[in-house]
């Protein structure tokens, strides 16, 4: 899970520095999008954290996005280290990130 902690702080940092940096966004949705991707890091975290009981990541619990294109956008490589731990499948018949 190191490298899975790497990626998340990694991506996590990038989305701070949308918000905050020097070339925060100014667009809303823009903004609302990195928070929600800060917040779907969280939640993976609080599932992780339970993995032991039951590996994986439940989707049902990651909840619906306003700005999910975006949001998929800013966690790809996230959800590329879940794939490669087996920590995550899509959905049969779906796609979870774009």
């Amino acid at each position: 899970m190191d490298k899975l902690h790497a990626t998340m702080v990694k991506t996590c940092d990038r989305l701070l520095s949308l918000l905050t940096g020097p070339h925060a966004v100014t667009d809303p949705a823009a903004a609302e999008a990195a928070l929600e991707a800060i917040g779907l890091l969280q939640t993976l975290e609080g599932q992780l954290k339970g993995a032991a009981s039951h590996p994986g990541i439940d989707q049902a619990a990651l909840g619906r996005f306003r700005h999910w294109p975006e949001v998929s956008l800013h966690v790809t490589d996230v959800f590329q280290v879940l794939r490669e731990e087996g920590l995550y499948r899509p959905a049969p018949g779906g796609k979870f990130i774009q």
